[in-house]
């Protein structure tokens, strides 16, 4: 069984709107500027997502070689160098402190003002390391940057087929790949072949291996479009009908996934299937 790459997508700042690349440098701790810098709160240093701020979702960064652009309706852009920040402070997401790179005053002016509080850009510290919390044979010692748990999100267009026909028949409006923010998105492959895949093989011998389905917040529920909510909690309503799982205590929508080596990754690449049973 064969998957083909048709989209690759980057979220640079943890949170904000993605980037649809053609080509990817898919690193160990995923693809190149994928979640390599985070908003925190001044006061905590804890990180911030769409979970609480959902108007990250019309904030879109673009790297543009050594520079960050950021952009956002209403608000004059931002171009910040990508090595801006020598002070280092202590951050935290989810249940991990580490040391980061702090972005310097004028991003954390342009976030602040965005956000509506008190906010500052920082960058993954490469000297530092984050690993990956999986009893997987094939997660062990693997690393990744400011992502929830793993360095890859796989997903394949078949699920999100399956997903928006339940949607119509509720008499709910279809919604994007956008709303799962996943890093790599396949076709070719029935509906959640994901779910019961080993691996999938790219032809230059590097392996995605599948470890740990992907646990549902409420950002799905987050039209990356209006940065606003849906008042019927969709798609997650739908979603809970038929992907509740009682093992990982929440609906489950795609793939967490690692690499076993560096890659470079093209829309249209053809990966060998292994299935799990």
């Amino acid at each position: 069984m064969q998957a083909t790459i048709v989209e690759l997508w980057i979220y640079p700042v943890k949170g904000c709107a993605g980037t649809r690349i053609t080509t990817a440098n898919a690193q160990l701790t995923g693809l190149q500027h994928d979640r390599c810098m985070m908003v925190v709160d001044i006061a905590t240093g804890r990180f911030i997502t769409q979970r609480s701020h959902p108007v990250m979702a019309l904030i879109k960064p673009l790297i543009d070689g050594e520079y960050l652009h950021l952009n956002r309706l209403g608000q004059a852009p931002l171009r910040i160098a990508m090595q801006t920040g020598t002070q280092v402070k202590a951050v935290t997401v989810w249940r991990d402190t580490l040391p980061a790179i702090d972005m310097g005053d004028e991003a954390a002016t342009w976030f602040s003002g965005a956000l509506n509080g008190d906010f500052r850009l920082v960058r993954f510290d490469p000297t530092q390391t984050r690993t990956v919390k999986s009893t997987h044979a094939c997660a062990a010692n693997q690393t990744h940057q400011f992502a929830d748990g793993y360095p890859y999100l796989l997903l394949s267009k078949a699920s999100l087929r399956g997903l928006n026909e339940r949607l119509m028949a509720n008499g709910a409006a279809i919604i994007g790949a956008d709303r799962f923010r996943a890093n790599i998105i396949v076709d070719g492959v029935d509906a959640h072949t994901e779910d019961f895949s080993a691996s999938m093989a790219h032809q230059s011998g590097a392996v995605i291996s599948m470890v740990a389905p992907c646990t549902r917040c409420q950002v799905p529920t987050i039209d990356q479009a209006t940065g606003v909510a849906n008042p019927r909690h969709e798609p997650t309503m739908t979603l809970n009908a038929y992907r509740y799982d009682s093992s990982e205590d929440g609906v489950t929508f795609g793939m967490n996934a690692v690499i076993s080596q560096t890659v470079e990754l093209r829309e249209g690449d053809v990966l060998t299937v292994v299935l799990s049973f």
